[in-house]
């Protein structure tokens, strides 16, 4: 069976992933293989993006550019007299600023509860030895076991 290396690496097989990592499934990668590869990629670890107070993310709501577009509308209907609806679509702003804040505030906690959930230990199997290694010491290349 052909390989084809521009396969993302969930379609490929065991045996394709583990020739591409230089790794072998009884042994895994060597210890000095594996400081190799910290020091090329770096610790696995999730960047924590900063963090928005309320304001911002309350703020944020009003640069899509179909609230752009309802806000001069709502000029102009206030400069025609027309005042009812130029409230009316101050209104559907407002409301929409409010759902899609609190949908977006809930979504920053999910995902701030979810980083915390994340497995601080694993089992990995370098050098043939079964080792319990904190999660952020994995490189690519390591067998872990799940």
């Amino acid at each position: 069976m052909m390989m084809n290396p521009d396969r993302p690496w969930y379609q490929k097989s065991e045996t394709a992933a583990l020739l591409e990592h230089g790794a072998a499934l009884e042994h895994g990668i060597s210890q000095d293989e594996s400081v190799r590869r910290r020091a090329e990629f770096g610790q696995n670890l999730m960047i924590d993006a900063k963090r928005r107070d309320g304001w911002t993310i309350f703020l944020r709501q009003f640069t899509d550019l179909m609230v752009l577009v309802l806000m001069v509308a709502a000029v102009i209907a206030g400069l025609l007299g027309e005042p009812q609806d130029a409230v009316a679509i101050l209104a559907i702003i407002f409301l929409n600023a409010a759902l899609g804040f609190y949908q977006e505030y809930r979504a920053e906690r999910a995902l701030e509860a979810l980083q915390a959930l994340a497995a601080p230990h694993a089992r990995v199997r370098r050098s043939g030895v079964l080792q319990v290694l904190p999660a952020h010491e994995l490189v690519p290349g390591d067998i872990v076991l799940l």
